[in-house]
């Protein structure tokens, strides 16, 4: 990141993420193919959502989930797809994958990010880019909120969203 001529959207996450500042690295251009919950389920045609699903093409909610964006919601929507474990840890545990749900306060949904094989997270930005970041700490702030729960699976578990 010591280029002459800084890239715009590293730009604008350092801008929305203080404390992200030489801890990521850009991995996509912007898209808005799919979102982060999708990102978090190693989908990229979906934009999972609870609004407008039904009427606008490209978004997908999976039946007999509320249709909310809360992290109660969100827990399930996890679980349907084989998150059904609670964690604290945010490093590496052979055999699992993990999924970090943020938010705001009380049951605000704000973000999902995707743990790699390599320790390191995976963020989907909204409409912006993809990033591979160091640790959830960097999320934390006004966008975000902060880190309110980990959930994992076996690896090799089938994801029921698609």
């Amino acid at each position: 990141m010591s280029s002459s001529n800084p890239d715009p959207d590293e730009q604008y996450v350092a801008r929305k993420f203080p404390g992200i500042a030489g801890k990521f690295k850009k991995t996509s251009e912007k898209t808005d193919d799919y979102n982060c919950l999708a990102w978090a389920l190693g989908l990229m045609r979906s934009w999972i959502d609870p609004y407008n699903h039904s009427i606008t093409p490209g978004k997908y909610w999976p039946p007999g989930i509320s249709e909310d964006w809360s992290i109660t919601t969100a827990r399930e929507v996890l679980r349907q797809n084989g998150y059904t474990e609670e964690t604290t840890i945010e490093d590496v545990e052979s055999g699992w994958e993990k999924v970090a749900i943020f938010g705001k306060g009380g049951d605000d949904l704000q973000h999902f990010a995707r743990q790699l094989p390599n320790g390191n997270w995976t963020s989907k930005l909204g409409i912006q880019i993809d990033i591979e970041h160091q640790d959830l700490e960097c999320l934390k702030g006004d966008v975000y909120g902060e880190r309110r729960l980990i959930l994992k699976r076996r690896i090799n578990q089938n994801a029921q969203c698609a």
